[in-house]
């Protein structure tokens, strides 16, 4: 009662004065975190961008040590959080990210008894905590309130209900009360967060680590022919949360979606796991012989399962994300066999409704704590996407001066709500449906621009879909070409050479994938880049001249080799 009590308090004193959050759960919604010291960070986030599309407004180069598994929670705040968040607001970005992302070579554990100063937390409340889960509870991080480690700490989450699971969509700048209900000021706010994966031993690769992410963006939308399996035993990992699995079993079977209970650890011999749910030490995904769809997601109730050290004795997650899983979750503590710490059974039933995995998974653990979250948040393979056309404005046009156009959505399962206009990532305009949208190109760049329009449905999980297309700005004579040195896309070439020429003599700045890489003085000239500075995979470079008029070239995107680091 004491521990509700802090909580009740908690949500009574905080009060943020975010703007609303328009749109969640797509591309333009995901604040992707890189570690700029770590070429297989790097790799693993240039991969990410070009399957989910990730605006370069949204992506954040950080500098990190990247070798650190572990780091307090005063340092991660200081180096990790509080840049993260100062850099959304000064993007004004606020009213859009609904995800922090981080990429590779993050710490995997932080300790956050050193911000609690003279408090004596019991064991089970062991203030070791993920990245993901202190990300999700910034808030409290931000007023330093130790109720983060409170088995009821997420007010997203609601408690299990055997006979109707209600999904909600996730906005940060929603509130929410007990029982994950939508709230006013005095709710609670968190933000979304998963890490694409961990390469340190027992890790994954960086080439795992692409494969699996490549397989979960290809998921969304297909609703998958598989089974959602839970595992039923008589251990302790098993008992603490079985008794849920029928009712939960039964809620999925009513979308439409298969659904088994069987006694063991693991599913042996299937072809179809578009999940699992189970409950052991060692449950060796390897040897099962199944095959994971993609999109499945595997939770396995165990102490060490997102602890990546080698030798630990337990099925780390990295072990159901080798075999493709789209993400799987892990205690990095010991949680001493408490339900709340790992997703309840509502889990599969938000999955199946066209939740996003991110989505799904916070609202089915209360205590996400000492939980850590890894793989593609955005995954949503049962989600019904609007399909999205547009009128008045085609693909690769050529615009001067205002062009008025408007957006219909087919497959939207009850209606659009919305549709949201984004021009080179960031929110530009918002319409209703029937109503029109309009491009004032005369205050933007001569050159080339991306746009999008996102429809969002008018369910309460407020599935989107988008068009995606670019346009050429000519409202005046001058331009800004990029082009890439051919032999210098050679593996045996540590350097990429860009070529630039403009047609006035001014600086262009040159980015790749949102990093700036560069400036050439004249507008016109080469540009080298060591390819360790910038990671490996498909990069999308583009120029962006400094003078008035402002000049955006057409992005050039290619397939860096990899490029072996040096031995220290």
């Amino acid at each position: 009662m004491m521990a509700l009590k802090l909580i009740v308090l908690l949500s009574l004193l905080l009060f943020f004065s975010h703007a609303n959050s328009w749109a969640g759960g797509g591309p333009e919604n995901v604040f992707l975190v890189v570690n700029q010291n770590s070429p297989e960070s790097l790799t693993v986030a240039n991969h990410y961008i070009e399957l989910r599309k990730i605006p370069p407004t949204n992506v954040f180069y950080l500098a990190y040590p990247p070798l650190k598994a572990a780091t307090s929670g005063p340092e991660f705040t200081l180096h990790v959080l509080d840049p993260l968040f100062k850099e959304i607001e000064q993007r004004k970005l606020t009213n859009q990210i609904d995800y922090v992302v981080y990429s590779t070579n993050f710490p995997w554990r932080v300790d956050f008894g050193k911000s609690f100063p003279g408090e004596t937390f019991p064991r089970e409340m062991n203030p070791i905590v993920s990245p993901t889960s202190a990300t999700f509870l910034y808030a409290f991080i931000q007023h330093k309130r130790k109720e983060m480690m409170n088995l009821g700490a997420n007010f997203y989450c609601a408690p299990f209900n055997p006979m109707f699971v209600a999904s909600r969509g996730f906005r940060s700048s929603y509130r929410w009360s007990l029982g994950g209900r939508r709230a006013g000021a005095e709710g609670l706010p968190y933000m979304l967060s998963a890490m694409l994966g961990v390469t340190s031993v027992p890790g994954n690769t960086v080439d795992e680590i692409a494969w699996y992410l490549k397989r979960a963006a290809g998921a969304d939308g297909t609703s998958p022919k598989g089974t959602i399996y839970y595992a039923k035993n008589d251990t302790i990992r098993s008992t603490v949360r079985d008794k849920e699995f029928p009712d939960a079993a039964r809620l999925v079977q009513t979308t439409g979606v298969r659904a088994e209970i069987f006694t063991g650890f693991y599913p042996l011999n299937k072809s179809d796991i578009a999940g699992v749910t189970c409950g052991h030490s060692l449950v060796n995904p390897a040897v099962s012989k199944s095959i994971h769809l993609p999109g499945a997601f595997c939770d396995n109730f165990t102490s060490a399962g997102g602890q990546f050290l080698p030798n630990k004795g337990q099925t780390c997650i990295s072990e159901f994300l080798r075999l493709g899983a789209a993400g799987a979750c892990g205690s990095i503590v010991e949680p001493y066999a408490i339900p709340m710490k790992f997703p309840n059974a509502s889990f599969n039933v938000h999955y199946v409704h066209g939740c996003s995995l991110a989505e799904s998974y916070y609202q089915s653990v209360s205590a996400p704590f000492q939980q850590i979250l890894i793989g593609d948040p955005l995954c949503q393979p049962w989600a019904k996407i609007p399909a999205v056309k547009l009128k008045g404005l085609e693909n690769k046009a050529v615009l001067a001066g205002k062009v008025e156009f408007s957006a219909t959505a087919e497959n939207a399962e009850e209606g659009v709500a919305s549709f949201r206009l984004f021009i080179d990532g960031s929110l530009h305009e918002e319409s209703r449906p029937n109503d029109s949208l309009e491009l004032d190109t005369t205050t933007l760049a001569d050159g080339y621009h991306e746009i999008r329009v996102v429809a969002v449905d008018s369910t309460p999980i407020e599935t989107q879909g988008r068009w995606i297309g670019e346009v050429t700005v000519k409202n005046g004579t001058d331009a800004i070409q990029l082009s890439i040195n051919k032999d210098s896309l050679s593996p045996a070439s540590g350097q990429l050479v860009l070529n630039l020429f403009a047609t006035t003599a001014v600086p262009a700045e040159v980015y790749g994938n949102g990093k700036k890489l560069g400036v050439v003085a004249t507008g016109t000239g080469h540009l080298s880049v060591g390819k360790l500075k910038i990671g490996s995979g498909p990069i999308t470079f583009q120029a962006v001249s400094t003078g008035e008029p402002q000049l955006r070239s057409r992005p050039v995107v290619a397939m860096i080799p990899w490029v072996k680091p040096a031995a220290p």
